[in-house]
C-alpha cells in the first residue's frame, strides 16, 4: 500500500500557482506520481522544501510537475510559492510522525478523499409470476402475484430515474469537500485538532461514534468558519465513496442549518417497496443500488441524525396517549440509516421515513415481523379502516334508530410501527379524523401459524397507555381471497381508505 505523508503549513499570502511558476513542497513529504490519482504508481517521495516547476494545471486540484530529473502528478494545495524555513520544515517532519499513531490528519483525509464513485449499479429484475391458475386462488397465492407486479412497476421507474445520473456531479462534490478539508484541517483551533484526529483514525464505529459527540459538543458556538472545515474535515468514507461516519451540515426541524452527527445506531429495519440507496444521505446524484422489499431484514449499522438515540418508539410524539391527526400527518424522522451487509459493508443510506427501524433489542421482533413485510401484506394492509357507514342507536317510537354515529377508525402504519385509533363517537361520518387518535405501538406483526389457504390474519401486540403494560395477541384484522380477488377486514371496519391520502410517502 503506498503512503503519502502530507503536512500542510499555514498558508502565507500567496498567487494561485500558474504554468511555469516554480513551487515548494509545504508539507513533510509528497509522493510524486506517475498519474494524477492517488492509488497511481509512485515516482518518488518528494521532502520538504523541493523545488519543482508546474508544466501543466490539470481539472480539479492536480498538477504536473518537473521536479529536478523526474516529471509527474500531486495534489496542488500541497505546494506553495515560497521555500518553507528550515525551523517550518523541522516542525512539520515531527508533526508527520506524532499524533495518530504516526499519520498526520492531512495524510488521512488525503486517503480519505481518494474514493471514486462510479455511479449505481442496475436496478434488479423482479421476477415474472405466472398467471394464478388455481381455480379458487390461496391468500399466499394472490399476494405474491400482486406483490411481484407492484415492485416490476416500480423498478422500472427507477430504472428510468438512474439511467439519468452521472457519476461526475457527486465526484465533483467530493473533490471539493477534499480541497477545503486539505486547505483549512491544520488551521482549526488546538482544542479540536486531537478530536479529529482521534475520528479520522479511528476504524470501528464506536470509536467513530465516542469521538463525533466529543466533537459535536465542542464545536457549538465555533464560528462558521470553523463549522465549515468540521464539515469536510470530519468525514470518513469507503473506496465507493459511501459516507462511513461524520459530522456534516444538515437541516433541523425548524428548517436551520447545523452540524448532523451519524450515530451507532444498530438494528434492522425493513421496507414496503423497492428504494434506491445513496452513498451520501440524503444525495440522490449518489445513489448505488435498488434494493427489493422481499430480501430483508437489511442490518443497519449508522443513523444521521440530530437524535441523541435512535429507537423504534423513542419519539417524543409516540409516548402521547393521544395525537390530532393533523400534527400525526406532521411527524418525520430527520434522518437517515446506513444498511450494510452481514460483514458490515456498507450498502448505502435510506430515509428512515422510508424503512420501519427495530433497534439491536428489538430483533426477535424484526424476525417475527420478516413474513408480514416480505409477503407484500403490509404493503397492502398499510392504511387507515373505518366505516363511513358508522352505526345507529335504537331510539325513538318502535325503536327506530335516530343517531347516526362515527365508528372506529383505525390508522396501522407498519413504516412508523405505530398503530392510531379513535373511539366510536358522534361526528360526522364524513369527517373521521376530527377526533385524537389514540397512540398505540406496535411490537410485533406475524401471520400466526404459517399461511392459511383462504384467511391470513393480521396480529399485533401493543402497548397500551398510561400504565405500559403488553397485550397480547390482539387481531387488528384479516385478509381473504373472494372471487379471485383480494379482500380485506380490520375489525368491524369493512371500507379501506388509503394510507396515501392521509401520509404521503416521500
Amino acid at each position: 500500500m503506498q503512503t503519502i505523508l502530507l503536512t500542510l503549513l499555514l498558508a502565507t499570502a500567496a498567487a494561485e500557482p500558474a504554468e511555469g511558476q516554480r513551487v515548494y513542497v509545504r508539507g513533510a513529504s509528497v509522493n510524486l506520481c506517475k498519474e494524477p490519482s492517488l492509488q497511481a504508481e509512485c515516482l518518488e517521495t518528494l521532502q520538504s522544501g523541493t523545488e519543482c516547476r508546474i508544466t501543466e494545471k490539470l481539472e480539479g486540484d492536480w498538477l504536473k510537475l518537473q521536479c529536478g530529473g523526474r516529471e509527474g502528478y500531486a495534489p496542488e494545495p500541497l505546494f506553495g510559492a515560497e521555500m518553507p524555513s528550515s525551523e517550518q520544515r523541522a516542525e512539520e517532519a515531527t508533526k508527520a510522525v506524532s499524533g495518530s499513531g504516526g499519520v498526520s490528519a492531512v495524510e488521512l483525509i488525503q486517503k480519505n478523499y481518494s474514493a471514486r464513485y462510479a455511479g449505481p449499479a442496475p436496478v434488479p429484475l423482479a421476477p415474472e409470476v405466472a398467471p394464478v391458475t388455481l381455480a379458487v386462488p390461496t391468500v399466499a397465492q394472490a399476494l405474491h402475484d400482486w406483490y411481484a407486479a407492484e415492485i416490476r412497476k416500480d423498478n422500472k421507474a427507477l430504472a428510468r430515474k438512474l439511467r439519468k445520473l452521472k457519476a461526475k456531479a457527486y465526484n465533483n462534490v467530493l473533490a471539493q469537500r477534499r480541497t477545503k478539508a486539505l486547505e483549512c484541517v491544520t488551521r482549526l483551533p488546538a482544542e479540536l485538532q486531537p478530536q479529529v484526529e482521534a475520528f479520522l483514525a479511528a476504524s470501528e464505529a464506536e470509536a467513530q461514534d465516542a469521538s463525533v459527540r466529543k466533537l459535536q459538543e465542542a464545536t457549538e458556538g465555533q464560528p462558521r468558519e470553523v463549522l465549515d472545515c468540521v464539515d469536510a474535515a470530519v468525514v470518513k468514507l469507503d473506496s465507493r465513496g459511501v459516507l462511513v461516519g461524520g459530522l456534516t451540515w444538515g437541516k433541523t426541524a425548524e428548517g436551520t442549518e447545523k452540524l448532523k452527527p451519524t450515530r451507532y445506531s444498530p438494528g434492522l429495519a425493513f421496507i414496503l417497496r423497492p428504494q434506491v440507496l445513496t452513498a451520501w444521505p440524503g444525495r440522490a446524484d449518489s445513489a448505488l443500488r435498488v434494493i427489493d422489499p422481499r430480501q430483508g431484514p437489511w442490518k443497519v449499522l449508522l443513523a444521521h441524525t440530530y437524535g441523541e438515540k435512535t429507537g423504534t418508539h423513542r419519539e417524543r410524539w409516540k409516548r402521547l396517549k393521544a395525537t390530532q391527526a393533523a400534527d400525526y400527518l406532521q411527524q418525520k424522522n430527520n434522518g437517515n440509516i446506513l444498511l450494510v451487509d452481514e460483514a458490515d459493508v456498507p450498502l448505502g443510506w435510506l430515509d428512515m421515513d422510508q424503512a420501519a427501524f427495530y433497534e439491536e433489542e428489538w430483533a426477535a421482533s424484526a424476525d417475527i415481523s420478516k413474513p408480514v413485510f416480505t409477503s407484500g401484506i403490509a404493503a397492502f394492509v398499510q392504511g387507515v379502516w373505518w366505516n363511513p357507514q358508522g352505526f345507529s342507536e335504537a331510539g325513538g317510537a318502535g325503536g327506530v334508530a335516530t343517531t347516526r354515529y362515527q365508528d372506529s377508525v383505525y390508522v396501522i402504519d407498519f413504516l412508523r410501527l405505530v398503530k392510531l385509533e379513535t373511539s366510536q363517537t358522534s361526528v360526522p361520518v364524513r369527517n373521521p379524523y376530527s377526533e385524537p387518535l389514540q397512540s398505540r405501538q406496535l411490537r410485533k406483526l406475524y401471520q400466526g401459524e404459517g399461511i392459511y389457504e383462504n384467511e391470513l390474519k393480521v396480529v399485533a401486540e401493543c402497548r397500551g397507555h398510561p400504565d405500559f403494560l403488553w397485550s397480547t395477541g390482539e387481531e387488528l384484522g384479516s385478509i381473504t381471497v373472494h372471487k379471485g380477488r383480494l379482500q380485506y377486514k380490520l375489525k368491524t371496519a369493512n371500507v379501506r381508505t388509503t394510507l396515501r391520502k392521509l401520509y404521503r410517502l416521500r
